[in-house]
């Protein structure tokens, strides 16, 4: 099994139903894309981030809150500056 092989097994956790699968999920984003190349998790990790930072539970977003601001140097700076731009 290859790293990649991981990605698709931990966005489906990320869009999982339950809020506790969020939770958990939501709290290993940072450290989950540290093992991923930038294009990687802009591609796939950013993409569930976003639609959880939204979500209806405040445990999911607490979750995510906690870790988001550790995603910044994992991405990059050309990266940050680009989706400031959004």
């Amino acid at each position: 099994m290859r790293l990649t092989d991981l990605v698709p097994a931990y966005v489906r956790l990320l869009r999982d139903n339950e809020a506790e699968v969020h939770i958990a999920a939501a709290g290993k984003a940072t450290k989950f894309s540290q093992i991923l190349s930038p294009e990687l998790s802009i591609q796939h990790i950013l993409p569930c981030v976003k639609e959880l930072s939204s979500d209806s539970s405040q445990h999911v977003r607490s979750a995510l809150a906690s870790v988001i601001m550790g995603m910044a140097p994992v991405l990059g700076k050309k990266t940050r500056k680009s989706l400031e731009k959004t």
